[in-house]
């Protein structure tokens, strides 16, 4: 299994980075005003055919919803 390291990145925000044996992926997250964002970067080995691909998530608070 790779090795996972994990790092704060200021006030609001958090960064992990884990190693695999072919890929590498780096996550960062952040909270502002409500809403969280979480961002994920993955690259292969060169000798991979696979390209590196980016991906960026956003999530919200739905005050509008009646809790219960």
């Amino acid at each position: 299994m790779g090795e996972l390291r994990f790092t704060k990145a200021g006030d609001n925000a958090n960064r992990a980075v884990c190693d695999f044996d072919l890929m590498q992926t780096q996550r960062a997250a952040n909270h502002n005003q409500g809403i969280i964002i979480n961002a994920a970067c993955s690259s292969y080995e060169e000798c991979s055919s696979r390209s590196s691909y980016f991906r960026r998530e956003f999530f919200c608070h739905d005050t509008a919803a009646p809790r219960s």
